[in-house]
């Protein structure tokens, strides 16, 4: 194994201290706000800790020894090994070597605590250096874009910009690095640019969004959903300019309560994701109705409701109190209790008031 994937990337595997590997910072699965040079390797092991389990990889390693079966891959930066594919593994090592990182990811994952440190392993660990980051893009594309170790879904479409806007390929050249069709790379990179048009132009959180991008990528193949905040198809997508206008900031903003909620979870209306086209419908009403529900009731359901015309729905309404009615008579107690029988005659005041509003306007009585 060591040897294919040394031939992939070119150039057999060198010994390399594990005091001279560096997590990579500009790792497409590490959130934004922590992608700068100056972050440290520690607050870097904390969030792979976190997000990726490295815990799962010190334990087997703990447990049956340091495999060499795949080695890393690192590239020099700066006069350092910066690895590039491994840092899941190089996170499991670091808690398993240094007792600062293995104290610090103790504090938010107990598991740590359980592990000794001291645990047999090479002096020098077998990295595969490559010149620059450009050559492996087709190993990283195919295997955690299009492979079996893939990534979630903001990373993988992170990385595809990346490809674009640092590495200067079109679309087309990175469908065929990744091994992807055109049309779902392209989507993938018009979904990511949304994401982030919301965050660095309109001033938008857009962190539940990248945390549960496939919702996303989802909501944006409802037609009536694109529409909604006027993005491109992905035939359309133009890696120029961003993807949607300014004057669908509005609308854009209200998409991601509607589908994720505030900070605290407020004003989402979507209850799960195979309901997307239902919060497309409703935003494609030219009439403004089941949208205005939406937002006062709070409930999809009744503002899919809403697109009924009012008299239909008035009808569907009256029919369902009837066949509640019906079962009472049928199935209810011989005698109801006071507090039904008040319900009763507040149903006896709306009849007669609805009987009134609805009833035909009599013939006129005026005289010609």
């Amino acid at each position: 194994m060591a040897r294919d994937l040394a031939q992939t990337v070119g150039g057999e595997p060198q010994r390399i201290a594990l005091s001279e590997l560096r997590l990579d910072w500009r790792n497409p699965r590490l959130p934004l706000e922590q992608q700068y040079e100056a972050a440290s390797q520690l607050d870097l092991a904390l969030y792979i800790d976190k997000r990726y389990n490295p815990l799962e990889v010190a334990e087997s390693i703990a447990r049956h020894g340091f495999f060499e079966s795949e080695p890393l891959i690192a590239v020099v930066e700066d006069g350092e090994y910066v690895v590039v594919e491994g840092n899941r593994r190089l996170t499991a090592l670091l808690g398993l070597s240094y007792p600062e990182f293995k104290t610090a990811m103790a504090e938010q994952n107990r598991g740590w605590a359980r592990l000794q440190l001291g645990v047999p392993l090479p002096d020098r660990l077998p990295v595969v250096v490559v010149a620059e980051r450009k050559s492996i893009t087709p190993l990283l594309g195919f295997r955690h874009i299009s492979g079996i170790k893939e990534w979630e879904p903001f990373a993988q479409a992170r990385y595809i910009t990346d490809l674009v806007e640092e590495d200067g390929n079109s679309l087309e050249e990175v469908a065929s690095l990744v091994g992807r069709p055109l049309a779902e790379v392209k989507a993938m990179y018009r979904d990511h640019e949304i994401v982030r048009q919301g965050r660095e132009e309109f001033g938008l959180d857009t962190s539940r969004a990248e945390q549960d991008f496939g919702v996303f990528n989802a909501a944006m193949s409802i037609r009536n959903i694109r529409v909604y905040i006027e993005a491109p198809t992905p035939g359309m997508v133009n890696t120029s300019d961003w993807p949607i206008p300014p004057r669908a900031e509005a609308n854009f903003g209200r998409l991601l309560t509607y589908i994720y909620g505030d900070a605290r979870g407020r004003g989402k209306v979507l209850p799960e994701s195979r309901m997307l086209r239902d919060l497309g419908r409703v935003l494609a009403d030219t009439t403004g109705r089941a949208e205005a529900a939406l937002q006062a009731s709070q409930s999809l359901a009744e503002a899919v409701e809403a697109l009924t015309e009012p008299a239909e729905l008035a009808l569907k309404r009256l029919n369902s109190a009837l066949n509640g009615l019906r079962r009472v008579q049928s199935e209810g107690p011989e005698r109801l209790d006071r507090q039904s029988a008040s319900v009763i005659d507040e149903i006896a005041r709306a009849l007669v008031d609805l009987r009134k509003r609805f009833e035909p306007p009599t013939a006129s009585s005026e005289k010609p």
